[in-house]
């Protein structure tokens, strides 16, 4: 099974917002503390953008609603 673009797996959502910073610890607890960092950058960027994907575009008013490879382009944007 795939993973739409807007993150439904089986009908389900998925929070990549949670994902890209599970990444971020999972970095540090390898010691890649300049990687996490730049994740956690990454990511309080595009939120602060308000382009975000479905999980949080839902609670913010006027953010834009980014597809899962559109959030992961922004996050870097954001480094």
């Amino acid at each position: 099974m795939l993973i739409s673009e807007f993150g439904f797996f089986d009908g389900f959502l998925l929070n990549f917002i949670m994902l890209s910073l599970l990444l971020e610890l999972m970095l540090r607890h390898m010691g890649w503390f300049e990687v996490a960092d730049l994740i956690i950058k990454g990511t309080e960027g595009t939120i602060q953008a308000k382009t975000v994907t479905y999980d949080f575009e839902r609670l913010m008013e006027g953010a834009k609603l980014l597809k899962c490879s559109e959030f992961g382009d922004a996050i870097i944007k954001h480094m």
